[in-house]
């Protein structure tokens, strides 16, 4: 995975990405999420003694996300299991 720069125009475009999967419209960017390129989102913040980081993960279990720090890079890794009834 690799690092992505915070874009603000970006923000707004993954707003109106939701609206309209909200509506039920499919979306531009549906076809990279169905092919595994996935980020989800992350709030972190920091103070003086620590760094807190919320992940968005729906429908992913504690036990199948691994967090590691290597060479001052926080990796967030893990697989969303999908039950497909045919």
């Amino acid at each position: 995975m690799a690092l992505v720069k915070w874009e603000p125009l970006r923000e707004i475009d993954d707003m109106f990405d939701r609206y309209i999967m909200s509506m039920g419209w499919p979306s531009r960017h549906q076809e990279l999420i169905a092919a595994g390129d996935w980020s989800p989102r992350v709030d972190i913040s920091e103070t003086d003694n620590e760094f807190l980081i919320k992940a968005e993960i729906p429908e992913a279990k504690k036990e199948d996300v691994k967090v590691s720090v290597n060479n001052g890079v926080l990796t967030i890794q893990g697989e969303r299991k999908q039950e497909k009834e045919e």
